[in-house]
């Protein structure tokens, strides 16, 4: 499937986590498989507006939260800088800093802006 359900999908799992909601109830309520639902969130299975507006609903977000396209140029930025040497042995991946960003996006631009300050010094 193409990025930008794998970005939704990812959107939605994040957001479900983070409420405490299980895959099961949310299927349940949504009157789908737990099945589908994993492969929805995982990017596996394109989601239509119809069933991006009712997640939405039950997730108590707007859709344009789940929606929208992730800050290309922070994730490089952010790539950059975790690119760097000092964090060679954390085993950062991609699938963490597009996390970073969709869920704590003002942390991601600090992390960013100390990265930057560092390199001046």
């Amino acid at each position: 499937m193409n990025q930008i359900n794998q970005q939704i999908g990812h959107k939605i799992k994040v957001k479900r986590k983070k409420l405490g909601i299980t895959q099961a109830s949310l299927s349940k309520k949504l009157s789908i498989s737990p099945t589908y639902l994993n492969l929805m969130e995982s990017g596996k299975r394109k989601i239509d507006l119809d069933f991006l507006l009712k997640i939405s609903n039950e997730l108590n977000v707007d859709v344009s939260d789940i929606s929208k396209k992730i800050d290309t140029n922070l994730y490089q930025n952010l790539m950059d800088l975790l690119g760097d040497n000092l964090f060679e042995n954390l085993d950062i991946t991609n699938f963490d800093v597009k996390e970073l960003i969709n869920t704590n996006t003002s942390i991601a631009k600090a992390l960013v802006k100390l990265g930057d300050n560092y390199k001046k010094k």
